[in-house]
């Protein structure tokens, strides 16, 4: 059977608003009194627990969102306040915008004020709540309405909210990581989250929480990426797994790159393709090409004192220009490619290739380390970067503080 809403405005501007089974128009109950200009709401409960006709509700020109339309208060709110006023004969309750918390006791009973903004907590309180245990609900409000009037309501003999807090807190022992299933790892994050959200803490509490817990899970992440490199740099892994490896973490390679394309092919003659394109945060495509850690830099001997580009490094070299030269070629039909079949927007405006070969240990006398800095210096479209510079740039990022 549904209820249906009828709204009749006075010619004095006051709206009436009156609820009424849709099977039974001829029983309708008047939910509740809107006066603009007093900026009042006066509130007919529909089978008011709390044995009053009338709640006032004052600052208001519409009925605030913790009461409902139809009749009652949300989420469980009337039900307690009748447990809470069970003993005391209520004359009159009256939540206000300006008028603060006080219990006066007249001839005819109590009057209760609620200072809007606490009566909104207890409502939001029972809210967040309400997969709890009874119990546990009626300790949360005994709790709140001692905070409020100590001299009327005493503390309550279960655990507080704030108690249940300190045990909470007492708990998180390190001993139980090993015992949490998957959903209570969950609920533990959402649990975070949610205090992350919370209008009741300050900007600065939360941006210090939020800096807080993003440096330790970025330090964590940290160092297990730092085991995992230097896992494959003594294990020998292949080009193919090193290029997942740093499509996971492009950070690495530059702070600027935020996506990346596998196996583009940028060669006209469709011959071999490069191993993955790098896009940045501006939608710019730079071309990454990967040699091993062990693939020679330099060759074994000097030619006339000098030493020069080894062999494999030449074909990286000449590789990665031929990808930027097709890359440019190609002009606009590169990003529709890429668009189309990768779903990227990007810009091919002055590519830049990285190579990523060899390690520092190969320059292993004062000869080959000036030699190596001259050739890369050299180079015009190519950045050389050696893998153990890359896993020097992780180990610094490692304990990396936020400014405050």
């Amino acid at each position: 059977m549904a209820l249906v809403t009828e709204k009749i405005t006075k010619q004095d501007g006051v709206q009436e608003v009156f609820v009424y089974q849709e099977e039974s128009p001829e029983q309708k109950h008047l939910a509740y009194v809107v006066d603009r200009k007093q900026m009042l709401v006066t509130f007919h409960p529909r089978r008011s627990t709390l044995n009053l006709k009338t709640i006032s509700i004052e600052g208001f020109d519409r009925l605030p969102p913790e009461f409902h339309e139809k009749g009652h208060i949300k989420s469980g709110v009337e039900y307690y306040l009748s447990k809470k006023f069970d003993n005391k004969q209520v004359a009159s309750l009256t939540i206000s915008k300006s008028r603060k918390n006080s219990i006066r006791k007249v001839k005819s009973g109590y009057r209760i004020q609620f200072n809007y903004d606490s009566f909104r907590q207890l409502r939001t309180a029972l809210s967040r709540s309400n997969f709890e245990h009874t119990r546990d609900r009626s300790i949360l409000v005994d709790d709140y309405f001692h905070s409020l009037f100590p001299r009327h309501f005493k503390k309550p003999t279960g655990l507080s909210v704030g108690e249940r807090t300190r045990r909470l807190v007492s708990q998180l022992d390190d001993t139980i990581i090993d015992h949490l299933e998957a959903n209570d790892a969950q609920a533990l994050v959402d649990f975070f989250e949610k205090m992350l959200r919370k209008r009741g803490m300050s900007s600065i509490q939360k941006r210090r929480l939020f800096e807080s817990a993003k440096l330790k899970v970025d330090d964590i992440t940290i160092v297990e990426i730092i085991k995992q490199f230097e896992t494959m740099l003594s294990s020998g892994r292949s080009e193919q797994k090193w290029g997942e490896y740093l499509r996971r973490n492009l950070f690495l390679i530059d702070a600027r790159y935020v996506n990346s394309i596998p196996q583009l092919n940028v060669q006209l003659g469709g011959t071999r393709k490069m191993d993955f394109g790098l896009v940045d945060s501006q939608g710019y495509l730079d071309i990454f090409e990967i040699k091993l850690p062990t693939s020679p830099l330099l060759a074994k001997k000097p030619d006339r004192g000098n030493y020069y580009w080894s062999t494999d490094a030449v074909k990286a070299l000449v590789q990665a220009e031929k990808y930027l030269y097709n890359a440019e070629q190609k002009g606009a039909n590169l990003p529709k490619d890429i668009k189309r079949e990768k779903g990227l927007a990007t810009d091919i405006i002055r590519p830049r290739a990285l190579l990523l070969i060899g390690q520092n240990s190969q320059l292993d006398n004062d000869n080959k380390k000036e030699d190596f800095r001259v050739l890369r210096r050299s180079l015009k479209n190519v950045e050389v970067i050696l893998y153990d510079e890359l896993l020097e740039r992780l180990k610094l990022l490692k304990g990396k503080t936020y400014i405050g």
